[in-house]
């Protein structure tokens, strides 16, 4: 499962478990407490989506100068002659 495909799954159930605990609230006895746990809810998924891509990116981007340096050289060497298009 790539990164992309987690935090869509993860955004899938906190949507979910947010519009049970909405529908929960509903009813007048529920309604302080049902609102507290689903903005507690809400609020854990934000971080863990935030968390994600920061931990997405830094991983993206990690990677030492000598290999973007050889990916480089190795694109250069396999690159073919340029040929005109035809008009």
């Amino acid at each position: 499962m790539t990164p992309s495909e987690g935090l869509t799954v993860v955004t899938l159930v906190v949507a979910i478990i947010s519009m049970m605990l909405s529908v929960i609230a509903l009813w007048p006895h529920w309604k302080d407490s049902m609102a507290v746990v689903r903005d507690g809810v809400l609020w854990i998924a934000l971080i863990a989506v935030v968390i994600g891509v920061v931990t997405g990116a830094f991983k993206r981007n990690q990677t030492s100068p000598g290999q973007s340096m050889k990916t480089r050289t190795s694109l250069e060497e396999n690159a073919g002659p340029l040929r005109e298009m035809p008009n």
